[in-house]
């Protein structure tokens, strides 16, 4: 790979990793519903989308995807987000297209179709349809943060465009100017916890798409109380906490919340087993409900063992086996992989130098200040770190080639 080409790919990194700072962000804004979010990392794919173009913004939102997969998720939740931000992606794509169509409306568009790419993958982890019951709830959840996000995304276009390039040679006001990225340090981010225990990764691959093929094609009480024994074991074999387990769990509590209660209302043949007010429950409907949850929480489960036991770098060295074959058909896996690196690596330093920024200029003997100003205070630094961290891009690049030489 040539050194243009990789600082083309590193720029691509640095804007996921600006995504994953932004989802990062969205955690202080409280919202009740569980599972729902306001989708702020999607304003980065809407900025690619206007001031590059439609593959440079496919490739930040996929290594978006990819890097928040193994900094912070698994491969179900991989699969589950790649769903959502693939239809969302065609839709905002072939919209922002229309000549004068403002992007809110470009984002509303792409924040329902996500929600529909997730439900059908929820539909396959649950085994039932009736998780479609909750399309329009979500269709409206979507609209709504897709439309805020639009909005916040058009401020940003209008904030870039006018922005001094200069100002990229100095960091933020406040903020320790950070040493260049260092080509021979691989150290995992802290958020990234393993087990002291490792398995080899194709093992781990092997046995991890086996039982989830196995748990999904069947569903018998004898076979889930097995699979659940396995699952259990696994997460032991893994050290995984509880805590890990239940966050896990947390992306897809609303909508698993939603198809128990349709399951429990769509059930009413069979033995009573109590009611509630008019509602009846039935046994059936409580069986249906337990198995749906523990094929759940077997196939989470496994995912979280395996995030657990399989070190990245090994995950990400058989992926570059791969790179030859699927670049002669298309597919430039090294180029992806490297801005994986990248994102991977800028996204904690971006965190970081965010809560310090925070600190500084959110001062916490001013507990008085308005949800108006924090919001400006917030805007400013992300607009500042926006900024830094492009001008960065090319150091993160330089110095990811020159671990690959060294490696080479």
């Amino acid at each position: 790979m040539q050194i243009e080409e990789a600082r083309r790919w590193a720029h691509v990194g640095v804007l996921a990793a600006f995504a994953l700072l932004l989802s990062y962000v969205e955690t202080f804004v409280p919202i009740p519903i569980p599972g729902v979010k306001l989708g702020l990392a999607n304003i980065v794919v809407l900025v690619a989308l206007v001031r590059y173009d439609t593959k440079s913004a496919f490739f930040v939102a996929m290594v978006k995807v990819l890097a928040a997969g193994f900094l912070f998720g698994s491969p179900i939740m991989m699969a589950y987000s790649v769903a959502g931000t693939l239809l969302a992606f065609a839709a905002m794509a072939l919209l922002i297209r229309v000549p004068g169509l403002h992007l809110a409306v470009v984002s509303a568009a792409g924040g329902m179709l996500h929600n529909v790419g997730q439900l059908a993958v929820a539909s396959v982890l649950l085994g039932t349809p009736l998780v479609w019951y909750s399309l329009p709830i979500l269709l409206v959840a979507g609209c709504l943060t897709g439309t805020v996000s639009g909005l916040l995304a058009n401020q940003a276009v209008q904030a870039l465009e006018g922005a001094d390039e200069s100002a990229a040679a100095e960091p933020p006001a406040g903020m320790p100017l950070a040493d260049s990225p260092q080509a021979g340090k691989a150290a995992l981010p802290a958020s990234r916890s393993q087990s002291a225990r490792q398995v080899p990764f194709r093992i781990a691959c092997a046995v991890l798409v086996v039982y989830v093929v196995a748990v999904l094609n069947f569903s018998g009480v004898r076979t889930l109380g097995a699979s659940a024994a396995l699952a259990l074991a696994m997460l032991v074999y893994a050290q995984v906490r509880p805590k890990d387990m239940l966050k896990a769990l947390k992306p897809l509590a609303a909508i698993a919340l939603f198809t128990m209660v349709f399951q429990v209302i769509s059930f009413q043949e069979g033995d009573a087993a109590f009611a509630i007010g008019g509602l009846m429950v039935t046994y059936d409907a409580l069986h249906e409900t337990a198995r749906m949850l523990v094929r759940l929480a077997c196939i989470v489960a496994a995912n979280v063992a395996f995030m657990r036991v399989v070190r990245l770098d090994e995950a990400a060295a058989s992926l570059a086996r791969l790179s030859g074959p699927l670049s002669r058909i298309g597919i430039p896996l090294e180029g992806l992989m490297l801005a994986v690196d990248v994102a991977m690596r800028s996204a904690p330093d971006m965190v970081e130098h965010f809560r310090t920024l925070r600190a500084q200029r959110l001062k916490p003997e001013d507990p008085d200040v308005s949800l108006r100003a924090k919001a400006g205070v917030y805007a400013n630094i992300l607009r500042d770190l926006a900024v830094w961290e492009a001008s960065r891009a090319d150091s993160y690049a330089e110095a990811v080639m020159g671990r690959i030489s060294q490696d080479s």
